[in-house]
């Protein structure tokens, strides 16, 4: 019980984390917009914060894309099923 638990709370702390990025999207981006803002003491226009934040959402899409890639590529199920075809493995 206590080991799920800590898992819990581990998970919900990473996310906060990856929440708190300064990344648009994410609450962490708003918060660099907003400071942006109050160091410029004016807002920004509705169309440059709105590509601004189409383009990082791209980046953070493909981001989250790589690591899948990634994570795939590391499991074993290819290479089994390239020893289950015969063929071979380089």
């Amino acid at each position: 019980m206590g080991a799920i638990i800590g898992l819990t709370a581990l998970i919900s702390l990473n996310l906060g984390i990856m929440n708190l990025l300064p990344i648009p999207i994410l609450d962490g981006g708003m918060i660099l917009l907003l400071c942006i803002e109050g160091l410029l003491r004016r807002d920004l226009k509705q169309e440059s914060r709105s590509a601004f934040i189409r383009s990082h959402f791209v980046m953070l899409i493909l981001f989250f894309a790589f690591i899948m890639v990634n994570d795939v590529s590391k499991l074993n199920l290819f290479s089994r099923l390239q020893a289950l075809a015969g063929l071979q493995i380089r």
